[in-house]
Protein backbone atom coordinates (compact mmCIF):
# COMPACT_ATOMS: atom_id res chain seq x y z
CA UNK A 1 0.00 0.00 0.00
CA UNK A 2 2.81 2.42 0.88
CA UNK A 3 4.63 1.59 -2.35
CA UNK A 4 1.52 2.05 -4.50
CA UNK A 5 0.60 5.34 -2.85
CA UNK A 6 4.10 6.75 -3.34
CA UNK A 7 4.36 5.50 -6.93
CA UNK A 8 1.11 7.27 -7.80
CA UNK A 9 2.30 10.44 -6.05
CA UNK A 10 5.58 10.37 -8.00
CA UNK A 11 3.64 10.19 -11.28
CA UNK A 12 1.36 13.07 -10.23
CA UNK A 13 4.25 15.29 -9.12
CA UNK A 14 6.21 14.62 -12.32
CA UNK A 15 3.16 15.55 -14.39
CA UNK A 16 2.71 18.71 -12.33
CA UNK A 17 6.41 19.55 -12.76
CA UNK A 18 6.04 19.20 -16.54
CA UNK A 19 3.15 21.70 -16.46
CA UNK A 20 4.60 24.18 -13.94
CA UNK A 21 8.15 23.56 -12.70
CA UNK A 22 8.00 25.85 -9.67
CA UNK A 23 4.71 24.42 -8.42
CA UNK A 24 6.05 20.91 -9.00
CA UNK A 25 9.11 21.71 -6.86
CA UNK A 26 6.93 23.08 -4.05
CA UNK A 27 4.68 20.02 -4.08
CA UNK A 28 7.67 17.64 -4.19
CA UNK A 29 9.12 19.42 -1.15
CA UNK A 30 5.78 19.17 0.64
CA UNK A 31 5.36 15.44 -0.08
CA UNK A 32 8.99 14.67 0.86
CA UNK A 33 8.67 16.57 4.15
CA UNK A 34 5.32 14.93 4.87
CA UNK A 35 6.86 11.46 4.46
CA UNK A 36 9.75 12.53 6.71
CA UNK A 37 7.24 13.72 9.33
CA UNK A 38 5.30 10.45 9.14
CA UNK A 39 8.60 8.60 9.55
CA UNK A 40 9.73 10.51 12.66
CA UNK A 41 6.65 11.70 14.56
CA UNK A 42 4.48 8.58 15.22
CA UNK A 43 7.18 6.77 17.21
CA UNK A 44 7.35 9.80 19.52
CA UNK A 45 3.58 9.50 20.19
CA UNK A 46 3.71 5.95 21.49
CA UNK A 47 2.93 5.68 25.19
CA UNK A 48 1.01 8.96 25.46
CA UNK A 49 -2.09 8.45 27.60
CA UNK A 50 -4.12 10.99 25.63
CA UNK A 51 -3.55 8.97 22.43
CA UNK A 52 -4.03 5.51 23.95
CA UNK A 53 -6.98 4.65 21.70
CA UNK A 54 -4.94 5.52 18.61
CA UNK A 55 -1.93 3.47 19.69
CA UNK A 56 -2.60 0.48 17.34
CA UNK A 57 -2.64 2.83 14.32
CA UNK A 58 0.41 4.73 15.52
CA UNK A 59 2.25 1.46 16.16
CA UNK A 60 1.41 0.21 12.66
CA UNK A 61 2.91 3.40 11.16
CA UNK A 62 5.99 3.13 13.38
CA UNK A 63 6.54 -0.50 12.30
CA UNK A 64 6.62 0.65 8.67
CA UNK A 65 9.44 3.06 9.51
CA UNK A 66 11.91 1.21 7.27
CA UNK A 67 9.80 1.70 4.13
CA UNK A 68 8.90 5.25 5.10
CA UNK A 69 12.61 5.98 5.52
CA UNK A 70 13.38 4.55 2.09
CA UNK A 71 10.64 6.63 0.49
CA UNK A 72 11.88 9.71 2.35
CA UNK A 73 15.25 9.18 0.64
CA UNK A 74 13.61 8.67 -2.76
CA UNK A 75 11.39 11.75 -2.43
CA UNK A 76 14.18 14.09 -1.40
CA UNK A 77 16.37 12.80 -4.24
CA UNK A 78 13.53 13.48 -6.67
CA UNK A 79 12.99 16.91 -5.13
CA UNK A 80 16.73 17.72 -5.43
CA UNK A 81 16.76 16.90 -9.15
CA UNK A 82 13.61 18.95 -9.77
CA UNK A 83 14.93 21.86 -7.69
CA UNK A 84 18.24 21.99 -9.58
CA UNK A 85 16.41 22.06 -12.91
CA UNK A 86 13.89 24.68 -11.73
CA UNK A 87 16.43 26.95 -10.00
CA UNK A 88 19.42 26.72 -12.35
CA UNK A 89 18.12 25.14 -15.56
CA UNK A 90 18.97 21.67 -16.91
CA UNK A 91 22.65 20.89 -16.16
CA UNK A 92 24.90 20.43 -19.17
CA UNK A 93 26.64 17.41 -17.63
CA UNK A 94 27.22 15.49 -14.42
CA UNK A 95 29.88 17.93 -13.17
CA UNK A 96 27.51 20.85 -13.64
CA UNK A 97 24.82 18.97 -11.70
CA UNK A 98 27.29 18.33 -8.86
CA UNK A 99 28.28 22.00 -8.87
CA UNK A 100 24.62 23.02 -8.61
CA UNK A 101 24.14 20.68 -5.63
CA UNK A 102 26.99 22.40 -3.78
CA UNK A 103 25.94 26.04 -4.15
CA UNK A 104 24.79 27.88 -1.05
CA UNK A 105 21.08 27.26 -1.62
CA UNK A 106 21.56 23.52 -2.12
CA UNK A 107 24.50 22.42 0.05
CA UNK A 108 22.42 21.62 3.15
CA UNK A 109 19.98 19.60 1.04
CA UNK A 110 22.98 17.73 -0.39
CA UNK A 111 24.21 17.01 3.15
CA UNK A 112 20.73 15.71 4.00
CA UNK A 113 20.73 13.50 0.92
CA UNK A 114 24.10 12.06 1.96
CA UNK A 115 22.63 11.13 5.34
CA UNK A 116 19.50 9.63 3.75
CA UNK A 117 21.56 7.58 1.29
CA UNK A 118 23.83 6.19 4.02
CA UNK A 119 20.81 5.19 6.12
CA UNK A 120 19.13 3.75 3.01
CA UNK A 121 22.25 1.67 2.28
CA UNK A 122 22.22 0.32 5.84
CA UNK A 123 18.46 -0.30 6.02
CA UNK A 124 18.54 -4.09 5.82
CA UNK A 125 18.46 -6.99 8.26
CA UNK A 126 22.23 -7.55 7.88
CA UNK A 127 22.87 -4.00 9.13
CA UNK A 128 20.53 -4.38 12.06
CA UNK A 129 22.40 -7.50 13.16
CA UNK A 130 26.02 -6.69 12.33
CA UNK A 131 26.61 -2.92 12.15
CA UNK A 132 27.74 -1.77 15.57
CA UNK A 133 25.89 1.29 16.90
CA UNK A 134 23.25 0.97 14.16
CA UNK A 135 20.59 2.68 16.28
CA UNK A 136 22.97 5.52 17.06
CA UNK A 137 23.79 5.95 13.35
CA UNK A 138 20.08 5.97 12.57
CA UNK A 139 19.65 9.01 14.83
CA UNK A 140 21.60 11.08 12.27
CA UNK A 141 18.32 11.60 10.44
CA UNK A 142 17.49 14.30 13.02
CA UNK A 143 20.36 16.39 11.65
CA UNK A 144 18.44 16.73 8.40
CA UNK A 145 15.51 18.61 9.98
CA UNK A 146 17.32 21.97 10.49
CA UNK A 147 19.28 21.35 7.28
CA UNK A 148 16.11 21.04 5.19
CA UNK A 149 14.44 23.98 6.96
CA UNK A 150 17.41 26.24 6.18
CA UNK A 151 17.69 24.95 2.62
CA UNK A 152 14.05 25.84 1.97
CA UNK A 153 14.58 29.26 3.56
CA UNK A 154 17.54 29.97 1.28
CA UNK A 155 15.75 28.56 -1.77
CA UNK A 156 12.65 30.70 -1.23
CA UNK A 157 14.84 33.80 -1.39
CA UNK A 158 15.61 32.98 -5.03
CA UNK A 159 12.01 33.85 -5.85
CA UNK A 160 11.83 36.65 -3.25
CA UNK A 161 8.85 34.85 -1.74
CA UNK A 162 9.58 34.09 1.89
CA UNK A 163 6.30 32.22 2.38
CA UNK A 164 6.83 29.90 -0.56
CA UNK A 165 7.46 26.77 1.51
CA UNK A 166 5.52 27.62 4.67
CA UNK A 167 3.58 24.29 4.82
CA UNK A 168 6.88 22.40 4.87
CA UNK A 169 8.24 24.71 7.58
CA UNK A 170 5.17 23.93 9.71
CA UNK A 171 5.77 20.19 9.26
CA UNK A 172 9.44 20.56 10.15
CA UNK A 173 8.43 22.54 13.25
CA UNK A 174 6.15 19.67 14.29
CA UNK A 175 9.05 17.23 13.82
CA UNK A 176 11.24 19.38 16.07
CA UNK A 177 8.48 19.52 18.70
CA UNK A 178 8.16 15.72 18.56
CA UNK A 179 11.92 15.30 18.91
CA UNK A 180 12.18 17.64 21.89
CA UNK A 181 9.09 16.18 23.58
CA UNK A 182 11.12 13.18 24.75
CA UNK A 183 12.74 15.40 27.39
CA UNK A 184 9.35 16.31 28.83
CA UNK A 185 8.26 12.76 29.61
CA UNK A 186 8.50 11.24 33.06
CA UNK A 187 10.26 8.21 31.56
CA UNK A 188 12.70 9.40 28.91
CA UNK A 189 13.80 7.01 26.20
CA UNK A 190 17.51 6.37 25.69
CA UNK A 191 17.79 8.71 22.69
CA UNK A 192 15.81 11.67 24.10
CA UNK A 193 18.92 13.78 24.65
CA UNK A 194 20.57 12.54 21.47
CA UNK A 195 17.72 13.88 19.35
CA UNK A 196 17.86 17.31 20.97
CA UNK A 197 21.63 17.57 20.61
CA UNK A 198 21.46 16.53 16.95
CA UNK A 199 18.81 19.18 16.28
CA UNK A 200 21.02 21.78 17.99
CA UNK A 201 24.13 20.68 16.04
CA UNK A 202 22.14 20.76 12.79
CA UNK A 203 20.88 24.26 13.59
CA UNK A 204 24.41 25.51 14.38
CA UNK A 205 25.78 24.06 11.12
CA UNK A 206 22.88 25.65 9.22
CA UNK A 207 23.61 29.06 10.75
CA UNK A 208 27.29 28.73 9.82
CA UNK A 209 26.34 27.93 6.23
CA UNK A 210 24.04 30.98 6.06
CA UNK A 211 26.68 33.28 7.55
CA UNK A 212 29.88 32.03 5.93
CA UNK A 213 29.15 29.85 2.88
CA UNK A 214 29.72 31.92 -0.26
CA UNK A 215 26.47 33.02 -1.89
CA UNK A 216 26.72 32.07 -5.57
CA UNK A 217 23.10 32.70 -6.54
Amino acid sequence: MIQLMNAVLVAVILALFAIDAHTGVQMAALVATTILAITLIPARLLGLTALKRLEPDVLMIARNGKWLGIWTCVWFMLYAVMAVVAYFGPPANGWQFLHDLLVREMVLLTASLAIFIVLFALSNSWSYQHVKWWKHINMAIWLTVPFIFTHLLLSSSIYNQDGLFWPTWVLLGLIVAAGVSGLLRAKRDYFARHRVWLLVVGAVVSVLVVLFYPAIV
